[in-house]
């Protein structure tokens, strides 16, 4: 998978992110590594689901599984005048 990450200076310093593609997730960071750092988590935390709140019959299975950073792709970074794509 691979996702856009648009990559903003803070007017306050710092950093801001957001992934156009997952609505509502965005991040930010002091620094461009810790940015790095909170972009992987905001979108791990974007895409997490409680399954908890759906009604599972006993014929359903929910299984947790683990994709395989080489079938992901390679992340790129792009640069655009002041922003920076992933």
């Amino acid at each position: 998978m691979k996702l856009k990450v648009i990559i903003y200076d803070a007017e306050e310093g710092g950093y801001w992110a957001e992934v156009p593609a997952i609505e509502g997730c965005a991040t930010q960071g002091d620094t461009f590594e810790e940015l790095l750092e909170n972009i992987y988590e905001a979108i791990e935390g974007c895409l997490s689901v409680d399954v908890a709140s759906i009604e599972v019959t006993e014929k359903d299975r929910v299984m947790e599984i683990a994709v395989p950073a080489d079938r992901l792709g390679v992340i790129r970074f792009i640069a655009f005048t002041d922003k920076l794509w992933l």
